[in-house]
């Protein structure tokens, strides 16, 4: 759930260059570990982190300061409703961040070190009979 989540950028940047119909190089991925960055796809997920928050400081502050009672009874089922379904997504951003620090800490290393190369040769060479 949480990686359907954090993709949301890469799906929505794909939706608007098959709009404007722009043509992207076919770029193979890394075989190996980057090291020391932070994925570029976590900048929205850090937008919605901080649209979130100064959405909730303004909430709280409005409610707080500029309301009458009246309309502050009015409007609490529909406030704290909307703001428990907004601070699902904005868990969902938190953990994937975690994740992407997590990844930031990774070390590089190379897949074929764990290969042994001799040791396949030799099992093909034994299923093959020679």
């Amino acid at each position: 759930m949480i990686m359907k989540f954090a993709c949301w950028p890469v799906y929505l940047m794909g939706f608007v260059l098959s709009l404007v119909d722009k043509e992207i190089p076919y770029i193979p991925t890394a075989k190996q570990a980057v090291i020391g960055k932070i994925s570029p796809f976590a900048k929205p997920l850090l937008v919605q982190i901080v649209v979130f928050v100064f959405t909730l400081a303004w909430i709280s502050y409005d409610r707080f300061n500029l309301l009458t009672e009246v309309e502050l009874i009015a409007s609490y089922e529909i406030t704290y409703g909307m703001l428990a379904f907004a601070f699902i997504p904005f868990l969902l951003a938190c953990a994937s961040m975690y994740a992407v620090w997590e990844s930031s800490k990774l070390t590089s290393e190379s897949p074929w070190e764990e290969v042994d190369l001799n040791q396949i040769k030799t099992e093909l060479s034994q299923k093959s009979g020679t």
